[in-house]
């Protein structure tokens, strides 16, 4: 999983869509079925100079967050925020893809927060965490355990101490995808892997086939030559709901019905 960094890294975009995939795939033609993902936590060591970069990295995350709320009366794209911040965030030592990675975590934070409708106060960042892109700001081999992060333009190797046990047996040909680096007060560092797998979709016979369609009063299945009907004891959970119901108006929700 080692290669050459993104040469286009001035220009704004999703990090894994430039990216090259672990199977040598193009991941703009993706070819259909469904898609599985899985989240792991790798207990990693790192040296000062990457928990130095990572207090860079949130201090410029801050910045843009607190930036976009201070311009929120009008809207703002992405491009936007890559035009005002990206040069930026150069000069507070990110190297550029970091940059990038940097203004989109913000930017990501940000539109989570304006669409929740129960927005409550704006989100302060405490938690050390760095967003990651596969091949531009990190390097994975699942295999000899190892990671490395991309510090300027020299790439930092990262040995990994702690791993599930199941790595090797469920994710071994997964695809890598983005990773979050969280560092805790006593620099402990995890790296959290998405990974994701595709599968073809089953395509049953016409003979084969059967449609399903639950009901609150019936299940009913079968295929165009046969239907089955299997009514639910919706109606005995309604008329036990209505006898709970009753008793609490007549003892009152604090009573014990048994000691009467």
């Amino acid at each position: 999983m080692v290669g050459e960094p993104n040469k286009n890294e001035g220009t704004p975009g999703r990090g894994a869509s430039n990216a090259s995939s672990t199977n040598g795939g193009n991941p703009a033609r993706r070819a259909p079925g469904t898609e599985v993902r899985a989240t792991i936590a790798l207990k990693v060591l790192v040296n000062q100079s990457i928990v130095d970069m990572a207090q860079r990295y949130m201090n410029g995350k801050r910045l843009v967050l607190w930036w976009l709320l201070e311009t929120s009366k009008t809207k703002i794209s992405i491009s936007a925020v890559h035009a005002v911040w990206y040069q930026r965030l150069k000069e507070m030592g990110l190297n550029p893809a970091l940059a990038r990675d940097c203004y989109r975590d913000a930017y990501a934070v940000y539109k989570g927060w304006v669409r929740n409708p129960k927005k409550g106060r704006f989100p302060i960042l405490r938690k050390v965490s760095v967003w990651l892109s596969p091949g531009q700001t990190y390097k994975i081999d699942l295999k000899n355990k190892k990671a490395m992060i991309r510090l300027g333009n020299e790439w930092i190797e990262v040995p990994i101490i702690g791993w599930p046990k199941t790595l090797e047996e469920y994710y071994r040909n997964w695809e890598v995808r983005e990773a979050r680096l969280v560092i805790k007060n006593d620099n402990e560092a995890y790296l959290k892997v998405m990974l994701l797998r595709r599968s073809n979709d089953p395509r049953p016979s016409g003979s084969e086939a059967i449609a399903v369609d639950i009901n609150a009063r019936e299940v009913v299945y079968g295929n165009p030559s046969r239907q089955e009907r299997l009514p639910t004891r919706i109606e005995d959970a309604l008329h036990l709901m209505m006898e709970a119901e009753g008793l609490k108006r007549k003892y009152g929700k604090k009573h014990d019905v048994a000691e009467e």
